[in-house]
């Protein structure tokens, strides 16, 4: 379960998007967890943010959840009961929950369409925004953004750019939207309708008596028939739900347009279809008959969304090779970022794990040729004297994030039909390099904690705080010891270690003198937690987080009077204009840089 710091930021950022409605939505996922459709109505119509608000009608619930169903922050599992009775259609009826670190990656769109503008140009660019705007896109609808935003490319270019970043998972292909496994797009309507309510003759018999199936009289609300089965049996709500509730099929061009509500984004930008309401011999809610299965739909419909994981590995791949440019040189965070692109997320979705092949002396070398670091005109065999001298660097030591090893013989080498080039040596031609992704990953969470702890305690902070944690085992100490180790004045130590203890940074333990337990009488040694402080750095990020953008909110709402009419502002007003623009770029890139941190320590092992 999510604390409240990641809540509350999470609902900001749906608020922020998508606006009050969604965010109500949202909001009750995230509180409540999995919920079904009924369910998420019933407790919107219990959460007011203002006693004079009205509860959200069926259809608001409804288009909301489609909303974040489109842009994929709501996963979808069959409901626990049909899974226990052995109902073949599992899929009819689902429980629907909110993937928290999905939504916190919103805060990284605009660092995502940077790492892509930097690596593959402006037409990759409009390409993913594409995808992170409609959440879902069809291949011709993000072809047609692309070449419409970049007026000098061709329709083919975007293409063939289109599948290399399918490729390189920048974009990922996704089905239109989460359908029954046993419910093909050629499944006659009638037919799934009619199996939702034949395992239920309570609720069969109900609906015929409603008014021969037609949908609950004026004045009552297309959730009513819901809100009146109080009295049933859970299985029979169960029932209604899988008829009353929503329906996804994957269709083939695929409009998003929802009954009554007007299309929220663009015809081809995804395929989420509400279920239909067919008015047959019984009066079943059906699902409408579309197209073809998307195996045999066309390449133009082939729908894409951007790989969260993969780009949120980008960005920490790109921070860690930051710091070994600071801290090494240059040239050897090259040679790491070659490492790195053999660094990627699992294919499993629901598997948060990272693989790392390994890399020989030559394959190094092209993939450094590749990212443009072996300029034309230079001496080839210097170029690879400094490779091999920063990958011996990079792999000197133990702890090294760089692991190296030797091949047996020339196996490796005759298997994939490569010769020796000339100057490579026998060593090179033998050894193959790989980067140790728990290691690298550990290094970029210490850097992260100590970057923290520093800007919150200072330097004499940090080093109390290195004292207590580098060591293995962690160290229990008096505070005595830990102030003559750290050479920190007593007063001033004394109030920097009761702060730490107090955010919880730092723990500490009692041992009593004597059987009475006088805390006076105590001895107390300060420890770390590694894991307690990682949480605590979190939530603390966490909260900043939210503190920054409701405070950028209230600055902006104070510029935009201001940037309304520009043209005609006094000498004063200009002055408050440009301090108004001023803080909100600091606000801005504050929360943008602290983003790294829940985004360093959600990251996969």
């Amino acid at each position: 379960m999510e604390s409240e710091s990641a809540i509350a930021l999470a609902a900001n950022v749906l608020k922020d998007h998508f606006g009050p409605i969604v965010q109500k939505v949202g909001q009750v996922l995230l509180e409540k967890g999995a919920l079904s459709l009924q369910e998420v109505l019933h407790y919107t119509r219990l959460v007011f943010d203002n006693p004079v608000d009205e509860p959200l009608s069926f259809q608001q619930v409804r288009n909301a959840m489609l909303v974040l169903l489109q842009h994929g922050l709501i996963s979808a599992k069959p409901h626990p009961k049909l899974l226990a009775s052995g109902a073949k259609d599992t899929g009819i009826l689902q429980l629907y929950s909110v993937d928290v670190d999905e939504v916190l990656a919103r805060l990284r769109f605009s660092q995502f369409l940077e790492y892509v503008m930097a690596k593959y140009g402006e037409l990759a660019y409009e390409l993913l925004f594409a995808a992170l705007r409609y959440g879902r896109v069809s291949r011709s609808k993000a072809i047609e953004e692309a070449c419409k935003a970049v007026t000098d490319s061709s329709a083919a270019e975007a293409e063939q750019l289109l599948m290399q970043l399918v490729k390189d998972r920048v974009l990922r292909p996704v089905d239109p939207c989460a359908s029954p496994a046993s419910v093909t797009a050629d499944t006659p309507a009638v037919a799934i309708a009619d199996k939702a309510t034949s395992s239920q003759p309570s609720l069969k018999r109900k609906l015929e008596q409603n008014g021969n199936g037609q949908e609950p009289k004026d004045g009552h609300e297309p959730g009513a028939l819901l809100d009146n089965a109080s009295e049933d049996s859970e299985d029979e709500v169960v029932a209604q739900v899988a008829s009353k509730a929503l329906a996804l099929v994957p269709a083939g061009a695929g409009a998003i347009v929802p009954a009554g509500a007007g299309a929220i984004v663009p015809a081809g930008a995804g395929a989420i279809v509400p279920a239909g309401k067919v008015a047959g011999d019984k009066g079943q809610l059906a699902i409408a008959q579309v197209g073809s299965a998307s195996s045999s739909r066309p390449a133009s419909y082939h729908v894409y969304r951007y790989d969260r994981a993969n780009l949120n590995l980008c960005l920490c791949k790109c921070l860690y090779g930051r710091i070994v440019e600071e801290r090494v040189s240059p040239h050897a965070s090259l040679v790491l970022a070659a490492l790195l692109t053999g660094v990627v997320p699992s294919q499993n979705e629901t598997e948060k794990t990272v693989s790392a092949s390994y890399m020989q002396f030559r394959q190094v070398e092209t993939r450094i040729q590749e990212m443009g670091g072996l300029p034309a005109g230079r001496d080839a065999e210097r170029e690879r004297g400094k490779i091999r001298r920063a990958l011996d660097l990079l792999s000197a030591h133990n702890d090294s994030v760089v692991r190296k090893r030797l091949l047996k013989g020339h196996s490796a080498s005759a298997s994939s039909g490569q010769q020796p080039a000339a100057g490579d040596g026998q060593q090179n031609d033998n050894s193959e390099w790989s980067v140790e992704w728990p290691k690298l990953r550990q290094k970029l969470v210490e850097f992260t904690r100590s970057q923290l702890v520093r800007d919150q305690f200072g330097t004499l902070g940090l080093r109390m705080f290195n004292l207590l944690s580098d060591k293995d085992p962690p160290q229990r100490l008096e505070e005595n010891q830990i102030f003559n180790s750290c050479m920190v004045p007593v007063a001033e130590g004394r109030e920097i270690l009761n702060n730490m203890v107090r955010r919880s940074l730092v723990q500490w333990q009692q041992v009593p003198r004597s059987s009475d337990n006088a805390v006076c009488s105590s001895y107390w040694l300060y420890y770390v937690d590694k894991q307690r402080v990682e949480s605590a750095l979190e939530e603390g990020a966490l909260r900043a987080l939210l503190n920054l953008r409701v405070r950028f909110c209230h600055e902006s709402a104070k510029v935009v009077p201001l940037e309304s009419r520009v043209n005609s502002l006094t000498a004063k007003e200009r002055i408050a204009l440009r301090e108004g623009r001023r803080t909100e770029d600091i606000l801005e890139r504050s929360f943008l840089v602290l983003d790294a941190v829940p985004m360093v320590f959600r990251c996969p092992k």
